[in-house]
C-alpha cells in the first residue's frame, strides 16, 4: 500500500471538486484488495468505482465499512491493534481515516 499525504490529498480533492477523490478511491480499493489477496472476480476496484458513480455516492458508505473491515484484518495480520472507532467514524471521514491507517501500515520509503 502506498503512503499519501493526508493534507495534500484533502487539498487536491477540494481543488479538483472531487475528481481526485475518485482517483484516490480507485487506487485505495485496488491496493487494499491486493493486500488482502482478494480475487478480482470476488471484489474489484473498477466495479467499486462504477457502483460509486451509479449510486451517486451512496455506495461510499458501504465501501467505507468494507475497506475498514479489510484494514482491521491487515492490521491484525501485521501485529497492530485495530481501532474500534475507525470503522464507525470512517462512514463520515473515510478518506482521512483510511489514509491515516494505510500510512501507518505502509512501509517507510
Amino acid at each position: 500500500m502506498k503512503k499519501r499525504s493526508l493534507e495534500f490529498s484533502v487539498f487536491i480533492g477540494v481543488i479538483t471538486l472531487g475528481v481526485y477523490l475518485l482517483i484516490w478511491f480507485y487506487n485505495v480499493s485496488k491496493e487494499v484488495l491486493h493486500e488482502m489477496e482478494i480475487d478480482e472476480e470476488t471484489d474489484n476496484a473498477l466495479i467499486n468505482l462504477v457502483f460509486l458513480i451509479i449510486t451517486a455516492g451512496i455506495y461510499w458508505f458501504w465501501w467505507n465499512y468494507k475497506i475498514s473491515v479489510y484494514l482491521n484484518k491487515i492490521e491484525q495480520k501485521n501485529g497492530l491493534e485495530s481501532d474500534f472507532w475507525a470503522t464507525p467514524l470512517s462512514l463520515y471521514f473515510g478518506m482521512v481515516i483510511h489514509q491515516f491507517r494505510i500510512n501507518a501500515l505502509a512501509p517507510n520509503k
